[in-house]
């Protein structure tokens, strides 16, 4: 089961065994999301101000797909860079009894 999800540009990064692991594209230990997407695009693809970039990363580029067993079928294209994060451990789940409780805390004050 993948229980991978796609982490926010807010939040922060810090990877283990850096100077193992390191790769040119990351320039520190620990970043936030949003600065290795940029350090990303501007390693893979050029400067984040280039206009090319914008339509890459968020309008599409106009192509043609062929997918196996089908024809050729004429749209765009985008390019999305994110983090995912899985935890080792799984988050628990909220419990049913967390609204009454809030509500009774809310209650005594």
């Amino acid at each position: 089961m993948d229980n991978f999800e796609e982490l926010n540009k807010n939040d922060v990064v810090s990877v283990e065994n850096f100077n193992v692991i390191r790769i040119g594209v990351i320039p520190q230990q620990m970043l936030k999301v949003e600065l290795f997407e940029e350090q990303v695009i501007r390693h893979l693809i050029g400067n984040p101000g280039d206009q090319r970039i914008e339509q890459w990363l968020n309008k599409g580029v106009k192509c043609e797909v062929l997918q196996p067993g089908g024809d050729w079928q004429k749209g765009k294209v985008r390019m999305k860079i994110t983090l995912e994060f899985c935890p080792d451990e799984p988050k628990q789940p909220p419990s049913p009894l967390d609204d009454l409780r809030k509500q009774m805390k809310e209650t005594e004050n």
